[in-house]
């Protein structure tokens, strides 16, 4: 019982032990796809430069991998038991890119553009248990959509000309600040979506979620309602 005892006091006071700062820049070939493997807090800047600047304890900076196939970029890290580590297994990712064809977080992460993000087709994928995002956004299209067990807020605001948004699970979505000339929502979420269409709104419920619609678009179309859900209109 001693025994396990100094081992358990090892493991916490090894987990509390802090390590330096580190700063590391990956320069990177151009790249319009990019995937997050692990949790991080990710900022995109947009630049004509490609890199990752990564900001965090020695010990998790060392062991991130970055890699950089064609178009696409996939970054991770290969620390094991990083929950040893409660107070210094925070990595901050700032991504400096140009446009964006899609962005997908397979870990639980929190995702902010310092700048607005501007693509002719931009498509976001958040998976795991919680997920935040708060997005500027220029796009011709714009679509998201979530796996399951997945919550948390995406925000959205700027404009697009077409917003599709495919929502599960327990997020919500507010995205009344992103102007959209047509808007699909079709929502499996216990939890609201907020939009504004100004011209057209297509939309599904299929769970209790509600989704608030601004913009008084002339076209409002039920695709389906089979959830405890209901569209709402705000002026």
């Amino acid at each position: 019982m001693r025994r396990l005892y100094y081992i358990l006091l090892l493991i916490v006071f090894w987990g509390c032990s802090k390590d330096e700062e580190l700063i590391r820049t990956f320069d990177l070939d151009a790249f319009n796809k990019i995937e997050f493997n692990d949790s991080f807090k990710v900022r995109f800047h947009t630049s004509d430069e490609f890199k990752i600047v990564a900001n965090g304890s020695e010990r998790f900076i060392e062991d991130l991998e970055v890699i950089s196939t064609g178009d696409s970029v996939v970054i991770e890290n290969k620390v094991k038991a990083a929950w040893l580590w409660p107070e210094s297994n925070k990595v901050i990712l700032d991504v400096y890119c140009d446009s964006l064809a899609q962005i997908k977080a397979s870990e639980s992460c929190t995702i902010s553009s310092i700048d607005t993000l501007r693509s002719d087709n931009l498509l976001l994928i958040v998976s795991s248990k919680l997920n935040i995002a708060d997005l500027k956004l220029n796009c011709r299209e714009f679509s998201y959509y979530n796996n399951f067990p997945c919550g948390g807020v995406m925000t959205f605001s700027g404009k697009a000309d077409k917003l599709d948004i495919f929502n599960y699970a327990l997020m919500q979505v507010e995205a009344s600040d992103l102007s959209a000339t047509r808007v699909f929502v079709e929502n499996h979420s216990g939890a609201s979506c907020a939009v504004k269409a100004l011209d057209e709104f297509s939309y599904s419920i299929y769970n209790r979620g509600d989704i608030f619609l601004s913009g008084a678009p002339e076209v409002i179309t039920l695709i389906e309602n089979s959830g405890e859900g209901e569209l709402i209109v705000v002026p």
